[in-house]
């Protein structure tokens, strides 16, 4: 016993070696250490648990035996250890639930799997619990001192009643996280929840929340659990989505039984002649089905012809042969053994009939193959049976010699023996018959044979034959003979459901075993499923099919692996699956050694599912610092004026599956080309009434970062803040810029994939609700140009200063804008500058002077010292003359004033012409006006 539970230890160490911090493990496959066959063993720390009630160990759990829980008050205690005291940490399991409605001693409701709880929150709480709900959910309560966090996963999924499902539940400092198959369904990030302070009992299979503190009576407990459960682990840390995967796509181990044998079962034809030898097989089984067998060798005497048989370890049958030499029934059984059975042994017929009494006649029918041996060839559903015959013969002093010649009416009976229920009647010369009754062929026999023709059979598994006839009143028979009848082929289909071609979507595949005829055979079982999933374009990363009860990764070329937890009903699985990357992937399935004939049911050939696309694309900011503006000088802009960003917005854009990862896929199948502009944005500032217009469109750049994913870069953006006709004070910017949905937009395959947060197909644009200025400082200006008066004497030319000027408040009005100061030179030409006489007592000298072409700059809002508009005096000195003229700059011909417009003419359209007056010389007329230049000169 010890070296098997060491090797078997070993081999589970070896499986986990990648997951750190395993506490605790109790995998139900082994053998009680201290020989309480209640003893569940922890093989990690040895902190056993104890079975309570009617637990059954169950032969075909995820991994070799699991516990079947009753639902009627059976559970597991595994008493506290303080190495379960955690902080962080996760638990791990499969369960099985046939029966989803079940409810006994219902408290919560539901049937819980997982509890290490009590009444109130005693020692400061961690209490925790988990159910599977009645609609599928997965509901999780873990408490803190004084609250309780829940986790529903009943809208994202549900389990399906005799599936298997991987539950992990992980807890601690990075919040609570359950995954079911190896994915995310819920979580709470901000519950940061332990089992530090928790010193009840585990229990699984019932709620403990009503026990008293430190115990749990089984009178205390509800919510009992109606179903199975595997491979339970406990750890002292929370795992990541990659230690789940790991758990959840472990493969299985080699299986130890823990019983000696259940029984012994002897399988016969039911019928022996005395002219030959009988041929009986001999089984150790190591359960009540005999679907698994003992893994050791065994012994056994047969009666009652005393012959000793041995049975190597994980045989399926050994064949005995013997003599009967006089025509009398003889019961089988099985004598002394070793070692002995837990229930001594079993007769089965045939035809799946429990009887231990083999009829021995001096004259029968026997059915053989095309060799005259007894064991028959396999047949194929829905082909008529062939290379079959039947010889009639009787005993001539021990040799069977022939009995009938010509044309003969045999009556077939069939039974059903694996499955042991027949589902589909067999046809018989044109008739069909159900189990149990009968209908005739023709045989014509020649030297004691004919061929048994005009049998098929619409369905699969081991079938039962017995023949008879009637001979001179007398009847002879067969034995009960076994046939494997095999499907035709495997025929494979998909069925759309919902977005189905949508990486993570689910849709149907549906695999249905048929006849040569086309006809479903509703008996059929698998042997060894084997599916392959390749993919069939340039796709360089694997991909997971995920079914349900299981997952298969994309290959580039067919390769088939294990699909043990397929369920078939009346002939046909439907697998409700997802594929998780993109590209285009086939599919195929067979079924290897079915019934053991070494023989492979092969498909009608590969089903293309067709080309899979991202679910959506995942957008994130490619930093969560704000965006800031770029303001056209240092610290302001002008109303008006266009504007961008510090830096271009960036966006982290990924190409994703339904579950959120990212499809590594996408860049060999599809593209990530941008437009050369992108003008779908949008620019806004809640505190600012009058709105903002996009000037420039942004010139959109992708970079490269791992596959599926891309960084978008929107260069050049420039936008401006619309400008009011009257003056408003300074504004500080607070930006909402949003992208349009097209930036993230893609149709592949026709269909739509998009940035899509709500997840209804309506596809989303991304919104930065936080673009700011670089300090509180930095404002919106409204400006305008101002001309400054000049004079001078008439022998020199004058420049007209050019100042910039913004509105502060009603109070100060405007005032000159010394931040503005800028290298960019401005040009004047005189087109765009009029003039004319200004005043009735001077001389019209506008003959006289002329507007020249300038270039100036601004210099804390001045053009002073730096340039203006240029008004000169004729060259010839002579024709140089005295006065007064006005000149207005033309703010319509200009291209660089518009953000400095101000309504000069008063009419309100927000546009006018700055002017000013130039002086030349020194004039009085008769009103002896002083001129203010005068008084300074």
């Amino acid at each position: 016993m010890w070296s098997r539970v060491s090797i078997l230890v070993f081999l589970l160490s070896f499986t986990v070696a990648g997951q750190a911090k395993l506490i605790s493990h109790w995998p139900f496959d082994l053998c009680s250490l201290s020989g309480d066959e209640n003893e569940l063993v922890d093989v990690e720390s040895g902190i056993h648990g104890t079975g309570v009630g009617m637990l059954e160990s169950e032969f075909s759990g995820r991994f070799c035996q699991s516990l079947r829980f009753d639902g009627k008050g059976s559970h597991v205690i595994i008493p506290h250890n303080k190495k379960f005291e955690v902080n962080n940490g996760a638990i791990a399991f499969w369960f099985k639930a046939p029966e989803l409605s079940h409810s006994h001693r219902r408290s919560r409701g539901g049937m819980a799997l997982f509890s290490k709880d009590s009444d109130g929150t005693d020692n400061g709480g961690d209490h925790l619990t988990i159910w599977v709900d009645s609609d599928g959910g997965l509901f999780v309560r873990h408490q803190s001192k004084n609250t309780n966090y829940d986790i529903d996963t009943s809208r994202a999924i549900t389990v399906t009643e005799g599936q298997w499902h991987h539950l992990v539940y992980t807890f601690g400092s990075k919040g609570m996280h359950v995954y079911i198959n190896g994915r995310l369904y819920g979580f709470n990030d901000t519950a940061k929840l332990r089992l530090k302070n928790n010193v009840e009992p585990i229990i699984l299979g019932a709620n403990a929340w009503l026990t008293d503190n430190s115990e749990s009576l089984p009178s205390d407990l509800t919510d009992h659990f109606n179903g199975e459960i595997d491979d339970v682990r406990l750890y002292n840390k929370q795992l990541d989505i990659a230690d789940v995967r790991t758990l959840y796509e472990q493969s299985d181990y080699a299986c130890v039984s823990c019983h000696n044998v259940h029984h012994f079962q002897i399988q016969h034809d039911g019928a022996g002649l005395t002219c030959e030898a009988e041929t009986v097989f001999i089984k150790a089984c190591a359960n009540a089905d005999c679907s698994h067998v003992y893994d050791q060798d065994a012994s056994v005497t047969l009666l009652p012809v005393q012959q000793d048989v041995v049975i190597p370890a994980n045989s399926q049958g050994v064949s005995v042969a013997f003599r009967q030499s006089t025509p009398e029934i003889v019961s089988l059984a099985v004598g002394s053994s070793t070692p002995s059975a837990a229930y001594s042994y079993q007769c089965l017929r045939n035809d799946g009939v429990a009887n231990c009494t083999l009829p021995f006649t001096d004259a029968g029918l026997k059915i053989v193959n095309a060799t005259g041996a007894i064991t028959l060839p396999t047949q194929v559903a829905g082909r008529e049976f062939s290379t079959m015959s039947v010889q009639a013969v009787k005993d001539n002093e021990g040799v069977c010699q022939a009995l009938l010649e010509g044309e003969r009416s045999l009556q077939v009976q069939f039974q059903c023996a694996e499955p042991n229920q027949c589902k589909t009647p067999l046809n018989v010369n044109g008739v069909d018959i159900n189990s149990g009754s009968h209908a005739f062929t023709p045989a014509n026999f020649s030297q004691a044979s004919a061929a048994l023709n005009r049998i098929s059979y619409q369905d699969a598994g081991r079938i039962g034959l017995k023949l008879s006839v009637v001979v001179d009143d007398v009847t002879l028979t067969s034995g009960w003979q076994q046939v494997n009848v095999i499907p035709y082929q495997l025929s494979l289909a998909k069925t759309s459901v919902n977005r189905g071609t949508r990486a993570g979507h689910t849709f149907d595949i549906v695999i249905e075993a048929l006849s040569e005829t086309g006809a479903v055979l509703p008996n059929y079982q698998p042997e060894n499923l084997q599916m392959s999933v390749v993919r069939t374009d340039a796709s360089p990363y694997s991909g997971l099919l995920d079914y349900g009860s299981g997952s298969l990764s994309s290959q580039t070329s067919q390769t088939f692996s294990a699909a043990p937890l397929v369920n078939f009903s009346q002939g046909a699985a439907t697998l409700n699956a997802r594929y998780m990357e993109v590209g285009s992937v086939a599919i195929d399935v067979r079924d290897v050694n079915y019934l053991g004939t070494h023989l492979t049911i092969p498909s009608a050939g590969a089903t293309t599912l067709g080309t899979f696309i991202p679910a959506y694309f995942d957008v994130q900011r490619e930093t969560l610092a704000d965006i800031k503006v770029q303001h056209a000088h240092s610290q302001f802009s002008y109303f008006g004026q266009p504007i961008g960003f510090v830096e271009a917005p960036s966006y982290i854009v990924s190409a994703v599956n339904a579950t959120g990862q990212i499809t590594k896929n996408y860049d060999a199948i599809f593209d990530w080309q941008l437009p050369s502009t992108f003008s779908d944005l949008s620019v806004t500032d809640n505190g600012y009434a009058a709105g903002l217009t996009i000037h420039q469109p942004a010139r959109p750049e992708t970079v490269k970062m791992t596959a599926g994913v891309r960084q978008f870069n929107l260069h050049d953006i420039q936008y401006l803040y619309n400008r009011t006709i009257t003056p408003i004070a300074p504004h500080v910017a607070q930006l909402r810029l949003e992208v349009g949905p097209t930036l993230f937009s893609r149709v592949l395959e026709g269909q739509t994939v998009c940035f899509d947060t709500e997840g209804d197909g309506d596809c989303d644009g991304f919104v930065v609700a936080s673009v700011v200025a670089e300090s509180a400082d930095s404002t919106l200006r409204w400006g305008r140009l101002v001309l400054e008066n000049t004079s001078g004497s008439e022998l020199e030319n004058k420049i007209v200063p050019v100042n910039v000027q913004y509105y502060v408040d009603e109070g100060q009005g405007f005032v000159r804008n010394v931040d503005h100061t800028g290298l960019t030179p401005f040009s004047i030409t005189p087109q765009q500058v009029s003039m004319k006489h200004m005043s009735s007592s001077s001389e019209d000298i506008t003959d006289a002077v002329n507007i020249a072409s300038s270039q100036f700059r601004f210099v804390k809002g001045s053009s002073l010292g730096h340039g203006g508009i240029f008004v000169n005096q004729a060259a010839d000195t002579r024709l140089r003359k005295r006065g007064i003229v006005t000149i207005e700059l033309r703010s319509d011909l200009l291209s660089w004033d518009d953000y400095l417009d101000f309504d000069w003419n008063g009419n309100e359209s927000g546009k006018g012409n700055p002017s000013a007056q130039v002086t030349f010389g020194i004039y009085r007329g008769n009103d002896r006006i002083i001129y203010w230049r005068e008084v300074f000169d």
